[in-house]
């Protein structure tokens, strides 16, 4: 499950990855309206090309798209066809062939072993010597074996297919429900890194504004030029912050082009007005049992049991209606003994016959060797339901977790626009200390640190209220507590 923030940490990027930017971010003697330009033309360049999309399209898009779930809708497929597979057991087997061959005819009395159809067998009749001249032959038969009783074998057979493509919706049900948590979890990230953006941006403004009432002041001779000094680091720092902002959006938004499979270059979350108001704690949720992680974990349960009772059915006999017929021909007659070595009498029929009736077949020592699969089945059925209660044990404290960070969440939420206003009030009363030459320079500064400070503050717990919903919806399994109240 994924904590709520209460930082904001962007990534880390190793090597010269700020030198994609210009560096007048370290230069504290440009001139304030080269600042503000250049500022200008990297909020125009960030901007440029944002595509605007919506939670729900994100998430239809994902669903759609990422290939991760596309597998397991091709799994979902296969085992739906694997259980129309098992159901054609209860369809008669019917076989159908026919042959021409060049042989000899000579045979002798007595039975031999067909060592499991590796042996040819024997044809003619005996005779007194033997004759090593072939003659053409030909036999077509077709035979049919029905098992129409086999003491529920083919039904627990279904049952256990179709067990298994229970397992696989579930499975992919729970997938879809991770990764809908995984996408709506960057969505709020991404957009709270567009807001602490857009107050960098702000808090640029604001340093490059003062930086101008400084600049006016050290010109005459009001203030000390060390003041210059200071408010040029003040912008460069100011700059460096959004620098890192935007390197986190960037970050953010190739999270969501990957969690999506779509190939956007840059994505822009909609705001939904989520930072106008804070969410409210859940009334209703959905009972633990009803949880993807716990469904997957009992449709596992259910296809191990399903598979037991397979193989314990397994070596119970078959009851067959049988049927055959047959078509022989052979260059030997069989009116006088005559030999013909040509093609055509050969593959002429002579005789014909057919067969119906019940067979019975019962491998009577295959009980030894199925009784034990059946007992290692059944110790997997039972670790399945170990690790069944594991989860809800699991998913259990995660809920009571979610509650709690929810709980605090708002509770810091509620507290950020007091902090804020207070900051607001301090910087205007200190920067008028400041124009008057009551108070000096690192006072205001410090002054605009708490503003800026409070600033992201206040969107920062507002983004982590909503994380921190998202993180009791995810625990309860039921992401509807999220999205009612974002739509």
């Amino acid at each position: 499950m994924h904590k709520p923030f209460f930082k904001v940490q962007p990534p880390v990027f190793r090597g010269s990855a700020i030198s994609l930017y210009p560096d007048f971010f370290l230069r504290v003697r440009i001139p304030w309206a080269k600042y503000l330009a250049l500022f200008g033309l990297l909020l125009i360049f960030n901007r440029a090309g944002a595509q605007v999309r919506s939670l729900q399209q994100v998430l239809e898009e994902a669903d759609s798209n990422f290939p991760a779930l596309k597998a397991y809708k091709a799994d979902l497929e296969a085992a739906a066809y694997s259980v129309r597979s098992a159901k054609t057991a209860w369809l008669p087997s019917v076989s159908a062939q026919h042959q021409y061959t060049f042989s000899t005819g000579n045979n002798v009395d007595g039975s031999f072993f067909p060592n499991y159809g590796t042996a040819f067998a024997p044809s003619g009749g005996t005779g007194p010597v033997n004759i090593y001249q072939g003659v053409f032959g030909s036999f077509t038969s077709v035979t049919a074996d029905w098992q129409f009783f086999n003491f529920g074998k083919v039904k627990a057979a279904v049952k256990a297919a179709e067990s298994v493509s229970g397992e696989r919706e579930a499975a992919y049900a729970n997938a879809l429900f991770q990764h809908q948590v995984r996408v709506a979890d960057a969505y709020l990230a991404l957009l709270v890194g567009q807001k602490i953006t857009e107050v960098r941006s702000h808090i640029v403004d604001r340093t490059l504004t003062l930086k101008r009432v400084v600049d006016a002041a050290v010109r005459s001779g009001i203030k000390a030029p060390v003041d210059t000094a200071l408010v040029n680091a003040t912008v460069a720092g100011a700059g460096i912050s959004l620098v890192d902002a935007r390197r986190s959006v960037r970050f953010y938004q190739m999270r969501l082009a990957e969690l999506t499979g779509t190939p956007y270059d840059s994505l822009r979350a909609d705001s939904l007005r989520l930072f106008n108001l804070l969410p409210s704690t859940p009334e209703r949720s959905r009972t633990a049992e009803t949880h993807p992680l716990l469904l997957l974990s009992e449709a596992e349960r259910n296809r191990l049991a399903l598979q037991a009772a397979s193989t314990q059915k397994s070596w119970l006999p078959s009851i067959s209606l049988v049927g055959y017929g047959f078509a022989r021909g052979s260059g030997n007659s069989n009116q006088d003994g005559t030999r013909y070595t040509d093609f055509a009498h050969g593959a002429r029929y002579q005789v014909y016959n057919y067969l119906f009736g019940l067979s019975t077949r019962w491998n009577v020592t295959d009980i030894v060797r199925l009784r034990y699969n059946y007992k290692a089945d059944l110790y997997q059925v039972e670790k399945a339901g170990y690790l069944l209660e594991n989860m809800r044990l699991k998913l259990a404290t995660e809920a009571k977790d979610a509650d709690t960070q929810l709980d605090l969440s708002l509770q810091q939420a509620r507290l950020t626009p007091v902090q804020l206003e207070a900051a607001r009030r301090a910087y205007r009363q200190t920067r008028a200390r400041y124009e008057s030459g009551l108070t000096d320079l690192t006072t205001l500064t410090q002054s605009i640190t708490l503003l800026n400070q409070a600033e992201i503050d206040h969107y920062v717990s507002t983004g982590n209220a909503w994380r921190s919903l998202l993180m009791k919806a995810a625990a309860s399994g039921d992401l509807s507590l999220f999205l009612d109240q974002v739509q």
